[in-house]
């Protein structure tokens, strides 16, 4: 809501359709007065005597409006400007009930009014002030949520760049270490992995930085990761990879799955025992709906203090590039350990 507010104030038009709308109303409420005290009076008020008081008026109003608010209240100056603002009010209405003197015309009610004149200046005098000090404080409101708004986004843009370069690292290292495990076993698979992790950085280097990218090419980076992996993997390890839903039309933010696949790889992998890694991607509608699961054996994966890392910066990433368009479950059942993301991508 508060954002809808914003982008609505953002418009020229808006302000000044305002102050035309304030001053129509407020201009004419002297004349309705008039009319419904002393009917017979507003045949006597002089039409240059009305503008010339409303022009004393206005004056008054963008007085405070454009210097008194600006220069003392809001630098907070109190004390000058609450004097500054008496000043004004009565050299104002000084001015205003010596209207018929400056000119040259006789008083404009000769009829006793039910209310006595010189109050009435002073109480449209304060309600103008009332009206622009509570406009002039609703543009600076406007302002400064605008201004909070905008560091929110150059912190978050920052925040998320941080992320991406903390990733990129610790993915590729452990990439590194897979090729290198295979360079060790002279493994003919050496060079083709190098051309899949060339694949992989150039997607990192260039894909990524984009705000968003075909899911179809996500699923391409995961699959060179996958390849990647079944080079160094024994014939024990089952990998289960399955697409279903129309992904063409989808984009969404890139490099958000890597990081569980990758953590699929490292943790949940014992080259004792036959394990399984079911990865699946299901478009249905906007919806993303991502699930993995891996046999992990607590007894073969030792804990440090860098683990972790990848699925805390991943939820971060999700917070700031989805909130409330995302579930996220990470659950662990008999060493079994399921992710399920689901992803709103329709904005």
């Amino acid at each position: 809501m508060k954002n809808e507010l914003l982008n609505i104030r953002k418009s020229p038009i808006v302000p000044i359709a305002i102050h035309i709308f304030i001053w129509l109303s407020f201009l004419s409420l002297p004349l309705i007065l008039l009319q419904w005290h002393n009917p017979k009076g507003f045949e006597h008020f002089p039409l240059k005597m009305f503008i010339w008081n409303n022009i004393i008026l206005i004056a008054f109003f963008y007085l405070n409006y454009l210097v008194l608010i600006p220069k003392l209240f809001l630098k907070r100056k109190i004390w000058k400007y609450i004097s500054s603002i008496f000043l004004s009010i009565v050299v104002e209405s000084y001015i205003v009930l010596q209207t018929p003197y400056i000119l040259n015309i006789p008083p404009p009610l000769h009829d006793k009014p039910d209310f006595n004149f010189e109050l009435r200046i002073i109480i449209f005098t304060i309600i103008a002030w009332a009206i622009s000090t509570g406009i002039k404080m609703t543009n600076e409101w406007f302002k400064n949520e605008s201004q909070k708004t905008l560091l929110e986004k150059e912190k978050l843009g920052a925040e998320l760049a941080y992320l991406k370069s903390q990733m990129n690292p610790h993915f590729f290292f452990n990439v590194l270490n897979n090729i290198c495990s295979l360079a060790r076993k002279k493994s003919d698979d050496t060079e083709p992995a190098i051309i899949k992790l060339s694949q992989l950085m150039r997607y990192n280097l260039y894909t990524s930085q984009e705000d968003k990218v075909e899911l179809e090419k996500e699923i391409q980076y995961l699959h060179d990761y996958i390849d990647i992996q079944k080079m160094r993997l024994a014939n024990n390890v089952s990998i289960d990879f399955k697409v279903d839903g129309n992904i063409y039309p989808i984009k969404i933010e890139p490099l958000l799955f890597i990081t569980f696949v990758e953590n699929a790889f490292k943790h949940g992998i014992n080259p004792q025992i036959k394990s399984e890694i079911k990865i699946s991607i299901n478009v249905i509608d906007s919806k993303v709906i991502f699930k993995i699961s891996n046999y992990s054996d607590a007894n073969h994966v030792k804990q440090n203090e860098n683990e972790g890392i990848g699925l805390k910066n991943v939820t971060r990433r999700l917070n700031i590039l989805y909130p409330s368009k995302h579930i996220l479950s990470i659950s662990k059942n008999n060493n079994k350990f399921i992710v399920d993301l689901t992803i709103e991508t329709h904005d």
